[in-house]
């Protein structure tokens, strides 16, 4: 007589010699046995899917919570977090990083003149610019309003500043589309390379400085061109 074992579809199938169920030879089990096993067998793949479905959409869940709600980057929480990750990783190997903040000039005077849906364009404008701009491995966040910060792994003053240039740069040469009109953005940055035994606080702090320093050089700058012309 050929025994004939339920798969976890519940289709028969002729029994193989020596097969196992949980590994348990077939032939040592009773019918009732194998089938309550093969039950519970079928019962915790299900299970196993239904994990790896919550886990994925738990993935999902903590990617939406450390993104700003308005531009695709990290919010300042999650933002800060990775800084700190950056720092500690900083310490323990030893290899250089830096920070860039990010000013948007004239923000205000674009949510004044063309409203504030205008100036969410101009930030996701900006935002997606600056993904664009850096590579995988750098970390880009909004860090409030129209201030930005951008984690410049495996990178020293001298590559951070041709960096803050070049975004800077990206940012004029790429006008944000408002309707039918062309609205150029330009940004002040400041540059901030981490030293040993800085905190993230401080860090975000020292480019800040850096940044208004260099707006009121820019703004000194235009007033002397103004007044000569």
């Amino acid at each position: 007589m050929r025994f004939l074992i339920r798969n976890t579809k519940g289709s028969k199938r002729p029994r193989r010699p020596g097969e196992k169920i949980a590994g348990v030879p077939v032939d040592e089990l009773t019918p009732k046995a194998r089938a309550a096993l093969s039950a519970m067998l079928a019962e915790n793949e299900s299970l196993k899917r239904h994990i790896d479905l919550l886990q994925d959409r738990l993935g999902e869940a903590q990617a939406l919570a450390d993104l700003d709600p308005l531009v695709p980057v990290f919010n300042r929480r999650a933002f800060e977090r990775e800084l700190s990750r950056t720092l500690s990783m900083n310490e323990r190997y030893g290899h250089p990083a830096a920070f860039v903040f990010i000013d948007l000039d004239g923000f205000k005077q674009i949510n004044d003149q063309y409203g504030h849906a205008a100036g969410d364009t101009a930030l996701i404008h900006a935002a997606t610019l600056f993904l664009a701009q850096v590579r995988e491995s750098d970390i880009v966040g909004r860090l409030g309003g129209d201030e930005f910060g951008v984690i410049l792994a495996q990178a020293g003053l001298p590559e951070a500043e041709a960096k803050a240039q070049s975004l800077m740069q990206a940012l004029r040469d790429t006008p944000v589309m408002l309707d039918d009109m062309r609205l150029s953005i330009e940004a002040s940055c400041g540059v901030y390379p981490f030293a040993p035994g800085d905190k993230a606080a401080q860090i975000i702090a020292r480019a800040d400085e850096a940044m208004y320093a260099q707006k009121a050089l820019r703004r000194a700058g235009k007033a002397g061109r103004a007044h000569k012309g």
